[in-house]
């Protein structure tokens, strides 16, 4: 699974919180 330290929880969606801007929700793959 993801690294809590590394990743932050959106919603259902991890996204690596340190490359994501806090202002910009991760979006999802197509897939």
């Amino acid at each position: 699974l993801f690294d809590a330290k590394s990743y932050a929880m959106v919603g259902n969606w991890p996204y690596p919180a340190a490359s994501t801007p806090r202002h910009a929700p991760p979006v999802p793959p197509s897939s």
